[in-house]
């Protein structure tokens, strides 16, 4: 009798110890990451970044009819990271991970095909550990020809080509307490096919005295050339065009061909004195001390930024 009743005894240890270790294995954690793509090549590169305070959803439905069986909601923590504890096996289901909402306006476009990180959540997957890992997901940056046109930057005006989208009319005003105030100035930007992995292409159409502008409106700019990142932006770039680096050598810029060529025909928005670089082309060793033209103008004439702006009549 007593052999019988240690039998049942153990019998229902186990039954019960089964239904926990059951109980537990269909307990899921599953966690991944949400990140912010700028390049917006849908992947994840050197400059995406995670994004903290993302909204995730997980979702199942049924393999058959499609519909929601499971779903829930976390948020992502200061590292990017989220984690969901979801209950019950669903074999019978496609379970996925799929960002919500973004904590940043500026990067809150989702990715569509590749916006969803698929999952499983049954203990028959053959997996052992309750931690499942999802790949990480996230959004892009918006759409550049949105921004623009939804949020223009104070002073400029861009709008794409109907017949070209990768075209846009741009004018940009002259800044305030700048060489350039009450001036409006054209340009024409093109964006590659490789963009936003190659820069823009740029250029003044208003003819524009300035250090960094050669006479065709090509733009001697660092951040179109090799300090160009997919990072930043079409505004970052047309905000950086008038804004003048006062310690670029001038030997550097393109800008000493415009003191070979006649000033006549021109017009300034700003009052130049033609007096003073008229007899400095004329006999450029007869002022400062026989020194050269360009020594003589960096620090009289580029020192304060270009201060002066001569428009082609």
């Amino acid at each position: 009798m007593a052999k019988a009743v240690a039998l049942v005894s153990a019998l229902c240890v186990l039954a019960v110890a089964a239904t926990v270790v059951h109980a537990h294995k269909e307990k899921f954690h599953v966690e991944g990451d949400v990140y912010c793509d700028p390049c917006r090549v849908q992947f994840e590169t050197e400059l995406s970044y995670n994004l903290a305070g993302a909204t995730v959803r997980l979702e199942c439905r049924d393999i058959e009819t499609k519909t929601v069986t499971y779903s829930m909601e976390g948020v992502t923590g200061s590292d990017g990271h989220y984690s969901l504890t979801v209950k019950g096996d669903h074999e019978k289901d496609i379970c996925e991970v799929m960002p919500v909402t973004s904590p940043k306006a500026e990067c809150s476009e989702p990715m569509g095909e590749y916006e969803r990180a698929k999952i499983e959540c049954t203990e028959n997957s053959g997996l052992h550990n309750p931690i499942r890992y999802a790949n990480p997901i996230g959004f892009m940056t918006r759409e550049e020809t949105q921004r623009l046109l939804s949020e223009p930057a104070p002073g400029i005006s861009a709008s794409p080509s109907e017949e070209n989208m990768r075209y846009f009319n741009v004018m940009i005003l002259g800044p305030t307490q700048s060489p350039y105030e009450g001036g409006v100035f054209k340009l024409e930007l093109f964006l590659p096919e490789e963009y936003p992995m190659a820069a823009p292409k740029v250029r003044f159409l208003t003819k524009i005295y300035h250090p960094n502008i050669d006479k065709l409106g090509r733009i001697c700019l660092d951040i179109l050339k090799d300090k160009w990142s997919p990072a930043l932006q079409i505004r970052t770039v047309l905000l950086s065009l008038l804004v003048c680096n006062c310690t670029t050598e001038i030997q550097s810029s393109k800008t000493p061909s415009y003191l070979n060529k006649q000033i006549e025909n021109f017009t300034a928005s700003v009052r130049v004195d033609l007096y003073l670089i008229d007899k400095l082309l004329v006999n450029p060793a007869a002022y400062n001390g026989g020194k050269s033209l360009i020594s003589y103008l960096q620090p009289q004439v580029w020192a304060g930024c270009a201060h002066q702006t001569i428009l082609r009549a």
